[in-house]
């Protein structure tokens, strides 16, 4: 990996696989050469089959159209850049995209932004109702900019180290959503918030940020 991003013009002093991986991609952490924290997102031969394989059971299984994905690994790293830039340009809350590209071992590589933590490492206590506005103010954002998520969960929703929250990992994203995935994202953010604080004050943030009809 470390040749990888070099392949990439990206030069890091520290690289390491995170705690949890996802089941068809690596998930990687590092620092530049120049001090910038870094996320990096892998898709290698075996990994895009994975992916494939899950997505067209999945479409088989619960007649989902699933996400925009191409037909091969390049377009989709290049489908995740393309969903995060029109969301960046559309005034949602993303991380920067540093660079994307394959590598000389074939490998589809995706180097962004590394914020400060997720939802999944606050604890649940320590969730207020402010922090519960602003995670549905982002996903509100990322809709006004024509882009559903598709995978809402506790290590997708990251926070910079001043406590706003933005939104990560776009490989399940569509561009130009139609309502089920819309809705999708708001039933998967409102399960979510119910976990982590309640079901009663996850409802009244659902309420505040979208109307009764919406929900």
């Amino acid at each position: 990996m470390r040749a990888g991003l070099a392949d990439l013009g990206v030069q890091v002093t520290d690289l390491q696989y995170t705690d949890r991986q996802p089941l068809a991609s690596l998930v990687l952490t590092g620092t530049s050469a120049d001090g910038a924290r870094l996320f990096v997102t892998a898709l290698g031969r075996d990994a895009w089959s994975s992916r494939k394989w899950t997505l067209l059971w999945k479409r088989a299984w619960y007649q989902d159209q699933g996400s925009q994905f191409g037909s091969d690994r390049r377009q989709q790293i290049e489908h995740e850049a393309l969903a995060m830039l029109l969301a960046d340009q559309g005034g949602a809350s993303v991380p920067a995209l540093v660079t994307i590209g394959m590598t000389e071992r074939d490998d589809a590589v995706l180097v962004s932004e590394l914020l400060d933590h997720t939802l999944d490492g606050v604890a649940d206590d320590a969730v207020d109702d402010e922090a519960l506005d602003a995670i549905w103010n982002a996903l509100g954002e990322l809709h006004e900019a024509g882009i559903s998520h598709g995978s809402l969960d506790a290590d997708h929703i990251w926070f910079d180290s001043a406590g706003r929250p933005a939104l990560m990992g776009f490989a399940d994203a569509a561009i130009n959503p139609s309502p089920d995935q819309l809705h999708s994202d708001m039933a998967a953010l409102l399960v979510l918030t119910a976990a982590t604080v309640g079901k009663e004050r996850a409802i009244a943030a659902a309420r505040r940020a979208n109307t009764d009809d919406e929900l």
